[in-house]
């Protein structure tokens, strides 16, 4: 192995342009779903809280209670947590706005 490749190395990750560049790419690419999972933070604090912790937004609340209990609940019946999650099969189905996709799928989860 070259010594080039060895930590502390000369362009092993010492050269500041090189890390910021990296840093840059890293957030770039990760970008999308940050955007996604943003959007979703800002549904699910009706009534919630959110908090940095270790560069980390993590969000606490009603809608993200139900939404886990939904996903957990079509998990334990053999599906899939995502597609037979009763709000995204209402919203799928429906195309309502937020407050009326919640009441309808919890409508749709009593009668299951």
């Amino acid at each position: 192995m070259s010594d080039s490749y060895a930590p502390g190395a000369a362009g092993s990750g010492n050269n500041p342009m090189m890390m910021r560049t990296s840093r840059m790419l890293a957030y770039l690419w990760a970008a999308p779903a940050t955007a996604l999972g943003f959007l979703f933070a800002l549904i699910a604090l009706r009534g919630g809280q959110a908090a940095i912790v270790d560069g980390v937004v993590e969000v606490h609340g009603p809608l993200v209670q139900w939404y886990a209990a939904a996903s957990l609940w079509a998990l334990m019946r053999g599906g899939d947590f995502y597609l037979d999650n009763v709000f995204e099969q209402a919203a799928a189905n429906e195309g309502v706005g937020l407050e009326e996709h919640f009441v309808h799928a919890l409508v749709i989860s009593a009668g299951s």
